[in-house]
């Protein structure tokens, strides 16, 4: 065994030769290159049982040992898991290329001929571990970026949710909501709540921006709102939409904490806030960038409502909101879809579009806001096949039941 004290990496290196004048001549040109932590197995069966004892960051291998060949040391420590996260360089004649061959086709990393040149070999250790520390750096980001994701994942589930009692004659209402994220975490929001006037709230955002940032953002807009329509009831008032929307918009660009970069929030969210009055139907609506909903019914078809559109929230600090009235008869459904819906790809990159959606709903007039929702995400479904997507799908329906 070789070892130093001297030097300033502190990667361990496990050099299999069994020349002793190779050996020690490997073991000098690493100390000089600045490795101290050296190892060296004079033949296979040594090599096989200090792989499997320890954890080194980099074998050096001969192929031709006694004992127990290079190749077979290193065919079986692959085998066996060792060496997964391991890079091996194979020390080689240019007469026994045939082995150097089908030990790069095992998974070596690299070889290093025979006679040795210093500046090679500390070339290829160098190379190798660098390579490896790269590799490790990735897949560590893939990892967290992989537990970002599904912590997004479950927050977002756990904001489309709704907060409200079953129908019943006091609380004609029936509602459903869906939510289908993309791979990428678009950053939609769906949510129904009830105020404290016996209104539905409902509220529905997509941020525009992707990832962990984009949850955050709709998030934040989620806590903004129900701050602002919990405040309008503290102070005896009803929570208008476009009042709400303007706060939410107000604090958006003078809250710091909430990601400001040079005095303007670190993402914008169109969002469409609405308040549903079950028992006369009565509805307004704030929309902030959001696409138009849509009312259905058998006698009124599918009818897009027109409100007024303003700015997506975080986008210009004087912003201004209009609430827009709508009355939703018996009978009839408020529709709310994200854009994933009509965007939604197959694998020609065609999209679903709009009118697509619009022929679907016409033969879902008569049918429940779950019915609604499910015979849409499975016309998504199916469209996209297997085809991945880039934009979240998020749905809620409100309905006044007949009796």
């Amino acid at each position: 065994m070789t070892q130093s004290t001297n030097g300033s990496r502190n990667e361990r290196l496990l050099v299999v030769e069994d020349d002793p004048f190779s050996q020690e001549l490997i073991a000098l040109y690493l100390r000089k290159a600045g490795f101290h932590d050296i190892t060296a197995a004079t033949d296979g069966r040594q090599a096989v049982d200090l792989a499997k004892a320890a954890h080194y960051d980099l074998v050096l291998l001969d192929l031709n040992l006694p004992r127990i060949s290079g190749t077979d040391v290193l065919r079986r420590l692959k085998k066996e898991g060792h060496l997964t996260n391991t890079p091996v360089v194979v020390i080689s004649s240019l007469t026994n290329m045939e082995e150097t061959v089908q030990c790069l086709d095992l998974g070596a990393e690299d070889y290093l001929p025979k006679p040795f040149n210093v500046r090679l070999l500390e070339g290829r250790v160098n190379d190798c571990l660098e390579r490896h520390r790269l590799r490790r750096e990735a897949q560590a980001a893939a990892a967290r970026e992989e537990r970002d994701r599904k912590a997004a994942r479950a927050l977002l589930g756990a904001m489309a949710t709704a907060s409200l009692p079953p129908q019943a004659p006091d609380f004609p209402c029936d509602c459903a909501l869906g939510h289908d994220p993309a791979p990428t975490i678009g950053g939609d929001l769906v949510e129904l709540f009830r105020t404290a006037d016996g209104r539905v709230a409902f509220l529905a955002a997509t941020a525009g921006s992707e990832g962990v940032s984009a949850t955050l953002a709709v998030a934040r807009v989620r806590t903004l709102v129900r701050a602002a329509v919990e405040d309008a009831a503290l102070t005896g008032g009803r929570a208008e939409p476009d009042a709400v929307l303007q706060r939410v918009n107000a604090a958006l660009f003078a809250d710091p904490e909430g990601g400001e970069q040079d005095g303007a929030p670190a993402g914008t969210v169109a969002a469409l806030f609405g308040l549903f009055d079950p028992q006369s139907g009565a509805v307004q609506i704030a929309n902030a960038g959001f696409s138009d909903p849509l009312a259905l019914g058998p006698a009124r078809g599918v009818a897009p409502v027109s409100a007024p559109r303003g700015r997506p929230l975080g986008a210009y600090a004087e912003a201004v909101y209009t609430t827009h009235p709508l009355q939703v008869n018996v009978g009839e459904t408020l529709l709310v879809l994200t854009d994933g819906f009509a965007e939604t790809t197959d694998a020609s990159a065609a999209q679903l579009g709009e009118n697509r959606l619009r022929k679907r709903l016409d033969a879902l007039l008569s049918a429940t806001p779950a019915q609604l929702i499910d015979a849409l995400r499975k016309e998504a479904e199916d469209f996209a096949g297997a085809t991945p997507q880039s934009k979240d799908r998020s749905a809620l329906a409100l309905h006044r039941p007949r009796g």
